[in-house]
């Protein structure tokens, strides 16, 4: 059924991994309870009518986003073209919060696990973003003929 499909997209795209995940730790990093107050008054105020717009919009003219506000005004173009790059954006963020999944994934079939011979901070710099102690690490320590 097209409507149901349409509100499961819907729903998927509002309810992110942002709102799993960010959104409990911005709560208690930014006064708890109190938080919720002004987050609700935007979300009430900005976020659902700017919602409901875009989602008219695209209902009407049939289009994408940026040939939607390009239609309404050649101005307003730039509007779909900061919401594309917006998702855009989100998109690449997920993406990099999957792969990191991926790799603990992969990496907790080893046996013994990484993390558990080191701790997880120092697995994470070293093992899997591969830091090094410093330049010399890549090629060598330089001779004072070189520096000279």
């Amino acid at each position: 059924n097209s409507r149901t499909e349409f509100l499961l997209a819907t729903i998927g795209n509002c309810v992110g991994v942002g709102n799993v995940w960010r959104f409990p730790y911005l709560c208690y990093r930014n006064g708890g309870g109190s938080f919720l107050i002004p987050y609700f008054a935007a979300l009430l105020l900005v976020g659902v009518p700017a919602f409901m717009l875009e989602l008219a919009l695209g209902q009407r003219f049939q289009r994408g986003a940026t040939h939607c506000y390009l239609r309404l005004h050649k101005r307003l173009a730039g509007v779909g073209v900061a919401g594309t790059g917006m998702a855009f954006a989100t998109l690449v963020y997920y993406q990099t919060i999957l792969a990191w999944s991926l790799v603990y994934a992969f990496h907790s079939f080893r046996s013994p696990l990484p993390w558990k011979r080191t701790d997880a901070e120092r697995f994470w710099e070293h093992g899997v973003l591969r830091e090094s102690d410093g330049f010399e690490d890549y090629f060598g320590t330089p001779s004072t003929t070189e520096l000279s």
